[in-house]
């Protein structure tokens, strides 16, 4: 097995295909969450908005966001 390349090494490309794919793989696990945690989870997690945007595109309190980023993530 190769090791392991330092973050330094990989450029602004490859974080990008590596998103994508990452967002591919978890496409079918996030359909299974109820609507609200599956938009916070991919919001915050996929796109990388912050709770605080996430919770005014949702409407809900930022403490209300985080809830949902917490239980969708452990589901």
């Amino acid at each position: 097995s190769e090791p392991a390349l330092p973050p330094a090494a990989f450029d602004d490309d490859d974080e990008a295909a590596a998103l994508r794919e990452l967002a591919r793989c978890l496409g079918p696990m996030l359909r299974q969450l109820p609507a609200a945690h599956q938009e916070a989870v991919r919001l915050v997690d996929l796109e990388g908005a912050t709770q605080q945007h996430a919770a005014v595109h949702a409407g809900v309190s930022l403490s209300g966001m985080k809830s949902r980023v917490q239980r969708g993530r452990q589901h």
